[in-house]
């Protein structure tokens, strides 16, 4: 008490959002094209081009799906 306002000492807990369209775009879009360029062992570079198409033109959000699957590579290819 007295560093931080009252109203948000005392609230409830909150979430934050995580940039995800901001950072693929910019500091991760390297890793975003490494798994747009080759098949790999879990996604079907088909499959991953279509989402990633739809999310860039726009047409839907699918940045969360496309996190997903570049996570699930990244953890392939560590443990793998």
């Amino acid at each position: 008490e007295g560093i931080v306002p009252k109203n948000n000492l005392y609230r409830k807990k909150m979430g934050f959002g995580v940039p995800l369209e901001k950072w693929y775009r910019s500091e991760l879009k390297n890793r975003v094209n490494s798994i747009y360029k080759k098949e790999t062992r879990f996604i079907r570079k088909k499959y991953f081009r279509s989402l990633y198409e739809s999310d860039k033109n726009r047409d839907f959000n699918f940045i969360s799906q496309l996190n997903n699957l570049i996570v699930l590579e990244s953890w392939a290819q560590k443990w793998l």
